[in-house]
């Protein structure tokens, strides 16, 4: 496995990130633990807690800032394109 096993807190284990291998620390949002590496801010979830964290964000009427952020994200991760200045040739008359 490509995570650690350390020790139990509160029925939880440390977990490393996948990609830079950092002890990942724990956040608690509603009643939900997630793990998050302090280097890359990569969340590790565990099973059915990303449908808890979104029916906690409905509770409290996050739904719609969180979706806007995770766009965001995804716009950030997305390969730019690469754009071509089309240089304007001078006429000699």
């Amino acid at each position: 496995m490509w995570f650690k096993k350390k020790k139990i807190i509160h029925d939880e284990i440390d977990l490393y990130c996948p990609r830079d291998n950092k002890k990942m620390k724990k956040r608690q949002i509603g009643d939900v633990i997630i793990d998050e590496c302090p280097k890359c801010h990569g969340y590790w979830f565990d099973d059915n807690e990303v449908d808890k964290l979104i029916a906690h964000a409905n509770e409290i009427g996050l739904q719609e800032e969180i979706e806007k952020k995770i766009k965001a994200q995804d716009k950030k991760k997305a390969p730019k394109k690469t754009s071509k200045k089309k240089t304007k040739k001078k006429v000699v008359k």
